[in-house]
């Protein structure tokens, strides 16, 4: 399935991937509250490929300040529905390094760079790129 397909899919019924996925996985709740701690209380963390919101609503329960973004439009206007700012970003086009470093450079303190269509450009499961006082995680 090619990455423009995989959106359209997502974009079909994003509802129904929300519900099924609801639960966060054990290792990406460990994943988060590592970054949480490295990163402390109210830092800024822009999420690339937010989906359903799940991760975004964890980030925030450990006390970030989370920016959700998504490619599918239906993602993100569920996240708008349910009261969340979303934004379009395609991780496929727009260049992230290059996104990396101006969110920094504006004071955000991470970029969670996980999921499936980071994935698909070779990079499987990123565990969270972040950066604050020169710490990666």
């Amino acid at each position: 399935m090619t990455s423009a397909e995989t959106v359209r899919a997502y974009d079909l019924d994003a509802a129904a991937y929300a519900a099924v996925t609801a639960t966060v996985p054990d290792r990406v709740r460990t994943v988060l509250e590592d970054l949480a701690r490295r990163l402390g209380d109210g830092a800024r963390v822009l999420e690339v490929g937010s989906g359903s919101g799940r991760d975004a609503l964890l980030m925030e329960s450990l006390g970030l300040d989370v920016r959700r973004t998504d490619v599918t439009p239906g993602f993100v206007a569920l996240l708008r529905e349910q009261g969340h700012a979303c934004d379009l970003l395609d991780p496929l086009v727009h260049d992230l390094a290059a996104l990396a470093e101006a969110v920094t450079a504006s004071g955000w303190a991470g970029v969670d760079l996980r999921g499936g269509l980071v994935g698909s450009r070779g990079e499987s499961w990123l565990a969270v790129s972040a950066v604050r006082d020169g710490v990666s995680a």
